[in-house]
């Protein structure tokens, strides 16, 4: 049988699932008392105990509508399903104002999307606090995305913009059993509107400040008795939020993307359906850039460099800068426009063999072309030559082609400029069986395959200030300063594939008046990898107005003095992987199972609680930023997350109140681990940690009265470094990651019925994450089978502070218009970060560089607000 139509029906009036939080400190403080199986009871409990369900129950409001997910492979009611998750329908998707992937960080703090500081396209996505920092070919995440099935496999230009986006499911814990590989933290599933046989047309646009300008067009049509066609386009473009000075007339950020979709659908019968799917979208782009926020801290003396950076705001600054005037070089321009593209095509065929059983096949065909520029760059360049950099004294430095920079004034300023393309392409399929062969028992078992080739390629050069002199004279109480410029390259190619067997099986024994459910589950997977990578060396340039003495620059090859003046040391750097026309290569083979055990009770039939363990892992890879070649090739292996988890779904007062809770503690072995245990930064991923996350999520939603809705949604996270180990030494302490502990959000939803010409609805949301860090080391040295500190990074340079968005919109809905009033107009204001609430986003420790400061960091959106006229026919 088919389910979509259900899911698009339920889904599509849920106008109460909201989630959102109230009595946080309560909350809190009874978490930190106890834990798992004390937790659920005592909270239940206590909010039944409270005034809340006596007064629910004296008011006149409708019940909550059904939510029906297809979390499990087949379409269960959210409540029925073991497992936490979160749903959100069309109505809550517009309320958001969700358009791309990076939207939806607003229907769900506890589940972090952030763009990736180089490349607002590339996410990483984060749940129950476990990271998923994988932007190349190389690399797998930690929480997969699937688009009507059909998984996303990098996070490289995640970012995509969906047209006809239908609904969000959002599933938390690891769902290695359904799910397979790389759903270690869960995973999000992203739904598209299917054809039908009742011709549709609608119409959106969205205007609003920063040049926002959304367009979005749907056309169903049925073509015969059996075939739909419906088409779908989006356009949604905005201008940048931090100006160029320079008159280029192009904003840091700026964004233009258009995405649009084709579907079919075919039923040559009442037992078979084909659903054909191809969906594009093209976004065109300018890097967002970091802004310094701090000097060089004294805790961080790596590279020490004597630099009154904080003299200008205009460059350095802790508050959110409107522009980047860079005021003392007028060669700065905007780095290029890059771009993304991601195709699709989606051909799922469902056959009802029968009234128990149903066999399904997802065919995904996924093209990804991703180019993009970071930086600042000079004048005159199409890709990146010297950047031209400000310091004391009058110097003069090459561009590279033979052109000359100069004279340059007296401030400072590191730049850095990167081309970096991924090109992708994969194939997947899926067969799935669902069955339910007698009252006691039903199964959903499958096979799956994967196969993907990808190559990525890098030129990037930078440029910073060092004292190399180390302890040399003073010029007027300023040390020498030295210009450092390099340049390298990268070119690598992958070719993963993939392929599991999996099965899920309930049991419902004849006894406790067949309310107990048992389901174990289990999946097999095996993983081949192979890939090899040319990590190139480069010239560096060297300048100092002071000259430098014999001895600093040995590491080098220059053991004589150096005058003031330039020096171009080509070849100076040596490639780190491979030789050119020599890659280094690997190839690993993993293999394994994923169990999982569920029991589930059945209070009542609006009332459940169960208990699961279930374990997840991650694929093993490659790391291009090895620090040779024999490290790249022998790689790392999967990491393994086991779960347990207990959980409580209930509904009361006649369906007018629905809690969920959710408590879990996940333990992980062979963690893939970023080391970085040398002077020189270089940086290699071994499966060295342990670790455990534990905490609870709580959702709740509340039909106050017909017009009055409520939801809260509360999550805590704790995160503890159990051991790392580095060349056989303990090395726990000097690793750092704060996973934000406290999410939580709340939303109102008043509908004031009919007014005028339609009907009035007024929607307040607001989400609050608590203080957060990247997951960063101290700088350390291994010798003689002990760990020493060299430098300890200074935890305001990697650390986000907590803030707490409010979002707001008004709508008029149910307008008549056109002949025979047979469509309807819906008019809508919104603003979103409603108090302009400014905080750093993406926040990076550059200072363990050696650069010239300690942070820089991307922001969060300012105020936004705008009007959206929707026509439906």
């Amino acid at each position: 049988m088919f389910y979509s139509s259900s899911i698009r029906a339920t889904l599509e009036i849920n106008q109460s699932h909201i989630d959102a939080y109230r009595g946080g400190k309560q909350m809190k403080q009874q978490y930190q008392k106890t834990f798992a199986v004390r937790t659920i009871p005592a909270l239940v409990a206590a909010f039944m105990a409270g005034g809340a369900c006596s007064a629910l129950a004296q008011t006149g409001g409708a019940a909550l509508e059904e939510i029906v997910v297809t979390a499990q492979k087949q379409s269960e009611r959210l409540q029925d399903v073991p497992i936490s998750i979160q749903a959100f329908s069309s109505r809550a998707l517009e309320n958001a104002n969700v358009t791309s992937m990076l939207d939806m960080r607003s229907l769900a703090p506890s589940v972090e999307i952030k763009s990736y500081p180089a490349s607002s396209e590339d996410l990483q996505v984060q749940m129950r606090g476990i990271p998923s920092q994988a932007m190349n070919i190389f690399i797998d995440v930690a929480t997969p995305i699937h688009i009507d099935g059909v998984y996303i496999a990098r996070g490289s230009g995640m970012n995509l913009t969906v047209a006809d986006l239908e609904s969000v499911e959002i599933l938390k814990g690891p769902q290695g059993t359904l799910y397979g590989r790389n759903a270690i933290s869960g995973a999000i599933n992203l739904k598209t509107a299917r054809p039908s046989q009742d011709f549709g047309f609608s119409q959106n646009i969205t205007i609003g400040n920063y040049g926002k300008l959304v367009s979005k067009t749907s056309l169903n049509v049925p073509l015969t008795e059996t075939l739909a066609a419906k088409i779908a386009y989006v356009h949604d473009e905005r201008d940048g939020f931090i100006r160029d000075s320079n008159g280029s007339g192009k904003n840091w950020g700026d964004r233009k993307a258009d995405a649009g979709r084709f579907d079919l659908r075919w039923k040559p019968s009442n037992t078979v359906t084909v659903d054909y799917g191809y969906d594009w979208a093209k976004t065109r782009y300018i890097s967002n850039v970091n802004q310094c926020l701090n000097q060089l801290s004294p805790i961080e003396p790596v590279a020490p460099v004597a630099l009154a950076y904080t003299a200008d705001p205009g460059l350095c600054s802790s508050q959110r800068l409107s522009s980047l005037p860079m005021p003392h070089n007028a060669n700065i321009t905007m780095a290029p426009e890059s771009g993304v593209e991601n195709t699709g095509h989606n051909l799922t065929v469902e056959w009802a063999m029968n009234d128990t059983t149903t066999f399904r096949s997802i065919t995904g065909y996924r093209s990804l072309r991703n180019n993009y520029y970071w930086g600042v760059l000079p004048g005159n360049t199409t890709v990146m030559s010297d950047a031209a950099i400000n310091f004391p004294g009058n110097v003069y430095l090459p561009n590279g082609l033979g052109g000359v920079f100069g004279p340059v004034s007296s401030a400072g300023l590191q730049m850095g400029a990167k081309l970096h393309q991924v090109h992708d392409d994969y194939l997947s399929q899926e067969f799935v069986l669902i069955g339910r062969p007698s009252p006691y028992f039903k199964y959903t078992t499958g096979f799956y395959y994967f196969d993907e080739k990808g190559t990525i390629s890098e030129s990037a050069g930078q440029s910073l200030i060092a004292n190399l002199a180390g302890g040399g004279v003073t010029v007027g109480g300023v040390s020498p300063m030295t210009l450092i410029s390099t340049f390298n390259g990268e070119a690598g190619k992958a070719h993963n594939s993939s392929w599991a067997m999996f099965g899920q099986f309930t049991w419902t024994p004849d006894i406790l008046s067949r309310k107990l459910d048992i389901t174990p589950g289990i999946r097999y997977t095996r993983d081949k990898r192979e890939a090899s990578v040319y990590y190139g060396g480069g010239d560096i340039y060297l300048s100092t107005p002071y000259g430098l003495p014999a001895g600093a620059l040995t590491n080098f090859g220059v053991t004589s003095a150096m005058p003031a003046g330039l020096l171009w040391l080509p070849g100076a750097t040596p490639a780190r992987i491979g030789a050119p026309g020599a890659p280094a290569s690997g190839s690993n083979t993993f293999s394994k199972t994923s169990p999982s055990l569920t029991v589930q009770y059945r209070f009542t039939e609006d009332m459940q609680a169960y208990a699961k363990v279930a374990k997840g892992y991650r694929s093993g890879g490659f790391n291009d930023q090895a620090a040779n070649g024999a490290n790249f090739a022998k790689g790392y292996g999967p990491e393994t997350l086991t779960s347990t988890e207990l959980g409580f779904k209930g509904e009361f007062l006649d369906r007018k109140l629905r809690t969920n809770l959710a408590v879990f503690q996940s333990k992980y072995t062979d963690q893939q681990m970023t080391i970085a245990g040398n002077a020189l930064r270089v940086y290699d991923v071994v499966n060295a940690g342990k670790s455990t996350y534990k905490g609870f999520e709580l959702d709740v939603a509340a039909s106050i009265t017909n017009a009055l809705r409520v939801g809260l949604n509360f999550s805590q996270v704790k995160f503890n470094y159990d051991k790392i180990v580095d060349q056989g030494v303990d090395v726990t302490q000097f690793f750092h990651y704060l996973p934000a502990k406290n999410t939580y959000s709340a939303t109102l939803d008043y509908a004031f019925g009919k007014i005028g010409p339609g009907r009035l609805n007024w929607h307040l949301d607001y989400a609050h994450v608590d203080k957060a860090s990247t997951n960063v080391s101290d700088l350390y040295t291994i010798s003689g089978g002990t760990a020493t500190l060299v430098s300890r990074l200074d935890p305001t340079n990697y650390t986000t502070p907590a803030y707490g968005l409010w979002n707001t919109r008004l709508s008029m809905a149910g307008i008549p218009v056109g002949p025979g009033s047979n469509g309807d107009l819906t008019v809508g204001l919104w603003i979103k970060n409603v108090t302009d609430k400014k905080y750093p986003a993406y926040v990076i420790d550059y200072g363990k560089f050696g650069t010239p400061f300690g942070a820089a960091s991307t922001w969060g959106e300012p105020r936004t607000y705008g009007v959206d006229l929707t026509y439906r026919f």
